[in-house]
């Protein structure tokens, strides 16, 4: 499971690379000119339609873990120093140097001709300006569903009900690898997406509360949670019909990102259903489905899936200044077209894995992100002694003797 977050976060590093190069980016990123292809809107629509439905869940399922593993109080201070410490640091730190690219980018649109150099009063006087928690926003979402799920589970001790709701929804509903109970769980997201003004979800950053957009999250955050309760011991289960279910979702995506485009110029209430339909249906077949294939393939213990599992944090906070800075630099390089996709990629996820290897993971910046990390001693590779070693050792032994 732990694998199964770190590759929701590296998805996103490759999703934000997306970004710049399809048909309809967003206005405010870096947009390349020359490389524009559908190919790069479908691949977006596929990691956006299920990374961070897929994170959420893997949260909760992990937040019961390590509540009933330290207690309340532990899991408090864990969750301050691993969660709502990095948050606050990288609002300070983080989130500014995201912003600089782009605003570099704001400049460039209204002054083409002007360099880096010219630009320091402008980046100077917006970059101290509120912009947002940028991609650190799901921690903000992460801070706001543990305090929610203690507060649950005091109430839930003091009255007791909340485990009779909880254990008849899963002896009569959450029933896997039942059809059934996923046709269940499509109809509880369409419900909620319903409230949502538009789709595809687009990441809210501000501190003002989205109500929409926290119940979408909280729903796979509890859906964590239950699997961790009643499905611990029985997570194979989820490895029935997980490859039927990855390719449902693939094969939506080209109809959904159509359908994105048309809703633009078309309001119908059809058209609001419809979209709303097929992304509840792809949401659920596409988490379920790779948390099917992540428990099959990913079981096992592998050093570097625990390494990349450690990574992944860091690698996700800083990578969007250096990616956007990439995609940035790019626009008028001369670097061919179809290789700047695979530079940004290479830039958002080469250098922050190499930093955390030279400056982050035997650091107090590893210690507070992951926990403390120990170097591995090398051992001193022995040898056998040869014969003639053999004799020299003997010898010296009868010298030692007479002398005696």
């Amino acid at each position: 499971m732990d694998a199964v977050r770190a590759i929701a976060m590296l998805l996103g590093i490759v999703l934000h690379a997306c970004i710049s190069y399809k048909l309809t980016p967003r206005p405010s990123w870096p947009t390349d000119d020359i490389v524009h292809s559908i190919f790069y809107d479908y691949l977006y629509s596929f990691i956006h339609s299920f990374r961070m439905q897929l994170f959420f869940l893997v949260a909760g399922f992990f937040a019961r873990f390590l509540y009933l593993k330290i207690g309340r109080r532990a899991f408090i201070r864990h969750r301050l120093k691993r969660i709502a410490l990095p948050f606050l640091l990288g609002l300070v730190i983080i989130v500014p140097l995201t912003m600089l690219p782009f605003i570099y980018y704001k400049y460039k649109l209204v002054n083409p001709g002007d360099t880096f150099f010219q630009s320091f009063g402008f980046l100077e006087k917006n970059i101290v300006r509120w912009h947002g928690m940028a991609h650190l926003w799901f921690l903000y979402y992460l801070l706001i569903f543990y305090v929610l799920m203690i507060l649950l589970i005091m109430i839930d001790n003091k009255v007791g009900i909340g485990k009779k709701i909880i254990q008849l929804i899963y002896s009569k509903v959450l029933i896997f690898p039942r059809n059934l109970t996923l046709l269940l769980l499509v109809v509880a997201v369409f419900s909620i997406s319903s409230c949502i003004v538009e789709l595809p979800i687009r990441s809210y950053t501000g501190f003002k509360p989205d109500l929409a957009l926290w119940a979408y999250y909280l729903f796979f955050f509890t859906l964590g949670y239950i699997i961790h309760k009643y499905y611990l011991t029985q997570l194979e289960v989820f490895k029935k019909n997980a490859v039927l279910y990855v390719l449902i979702g693939i094969l939506i995506v080209p109809f959904i990102d159509r359908l994105y485009q048309i809703q633009q110029i078309d309001h119908s209430f059809r058209t609001f259903i419809l979209i709303r339909l097929l992304f509840s249906v792809q949401s659920i077949t596409l988490v379920f489905g790779f948390l099917g294939l992540a428990i099959r393939f990913l079981s096992s213990e592998n050093h570097m899936l625990r390494y990349i599992s450690d990574a992944s944090y860091w690698m996700y906070l800083i990578h969007l200044p250096l990616l956007v800075s990439a995609q940035l630099l790019l626009i008028k390089s001369p670097v061919p077209p179809t290789f700047r996709f695979l530079v940004v990629n290479f830039v958002g996820i080469g250098i922050p894995l190499l930093t955390y290897e030279l400056f982050v993971r035997y650091t107090v910046i590893g210690k507070l992100l992951n926990g403390p990390r120990t170097r591995k001693v090398s051992k001193k590779r022995t040898f056998p002694k040869s014969k003639l070693m053999h004799f020299f050792d003997g010898k010296r032994r009868l010298d030692l003797q007479k002398r005696t």
